[in-house]
């Protein structure tokens, strides 16, 4: 069952309405502000700071609301939504479908050199699953050795 077990959950402003959006991804943007991110905000190179950590239950007004955030540098164990396909082990990055998750790979090595990693799947799960994970930030290596 899919649950978040994290100690460090802050209060940030949103910068959409989030209603409806638990256990989605969120990024900074750059009024400051929590937002999914988007396939025109970069998605991959987008660093996730955070999900969404219990869904506000009502309409959300930027700049003037604030939601939990599970923070994603906390660590500990998350939940999110995926996207496509992920199999338990794979890197966790930003998928193309706003605030979902996509598998990045089984090592650093198969991520883009533009992406960054927010952790690894504990379970399996296909489009629009929530799944657990291991939140983590996950660096390509470009060391030739």
């Amino acid at each position: 069952m899919a649950s978040i077990n994290n100690s460090t959950a802050v209060d940030l402003t949103v910068g959409e309405d989030l209603n409806g959006d638990v256990y989605e991804l969120l990024i900074i943007n750059a009024s400051g502000r929590v937002v999914k991110p988007t396939a025109t905000t970069g998605v991959a190179d987008e660093v996730v700071v955070g999900v969404l950590a219990e869904d506000p239950g009502r309409t959300t007004v930027d700049g003037t609301d604030s939601v939990p955030v599970a923070l994603i540098d906390a660590g500990g164990i998350l939940a999110c939504k995926a996207g496509g396909t992920i199999t338990a082990g794979d890197i966790l990055i930003p998928d193309a479908t706003s605030g979902r998750a996509a598998s990045g790979g089984q090592n650093p090595s198969d991520m883009a050199d533009t992406e960054v990693g927010f952790g690894i799947a504990l379970e399996s799960a296909v489009d629009g699953d929530v799944f657990e994970f291991l939140a983590a930030r996950i660096y390509r290596s470009n060391d030739a050795a």
